[in-house]
């Protein structure tokens, strides 16, 4: 039990927030105690379970990097952290991801090209690519999930 942090969680919905400072791009919630500095999601869950063993990582089945609900969380691996992430979509790929050089409606429009017989060469100049970067996208070793 821990008053002082319980007083900066608000309930909103089915998650309950943390309201304190956030330390990351991501947004979880963060503070210090004791000399150490947690991620509030990580503290609820060791004030609930206790230390967390090494290598794995407290996950949130609301994708609410703010929610310290107890049954919200959930310790498993990064393996299982990243599956989570692609399999509700809030991954970076294709066109989300920002060192991207192409959108979606340009590998749709290179697959076509190159199908029509276009040299693959001349179509990864037209997009600043090179060619087997275009036969990469044409066989779907990359934006391999994008439907034509």
């Amino acid at each position: 039990m821990d008053p002082l942090f319980n007083a900066k969680l608000k309930w909103n919905g089915d998650c309950l927030e943390w309201q304190g400072a956030t330390a990351s791009k991501m947004g979880y919630g963060y503070l210090g105690r004791k000399g150490k500095n947690y991620y509030a999601h990580r503290y609820a869950w060791s004030l609930e379970h206790g230390e967390i063993p090494k290598g794995m990582v407290v996950r949130h089945t609301c994708d609410n990097p703010l929610c310290c609900n107890l049954e919200h969380l959930v310790l498993g691996t990064k393996k299982q952290n990243s599956e989570d992430m692609v399999d509700r979509s809030r991954s970076s790929k294709g066109a989300r991801n920002g060192m991207a050089k192409l959108m979606e409606d340009d590998v749709r429009a290179i697959r076509r090209k190159v199908a029509q017989g276009a040299s693959q060469a001349v179509v990864g100049r037209e997009y600043g690519i090179g060619p087997m970067q275009v036969s990469r996208i044409v066989r779907r070793l990359r934006w391999g999930w994008l439907e034509d």
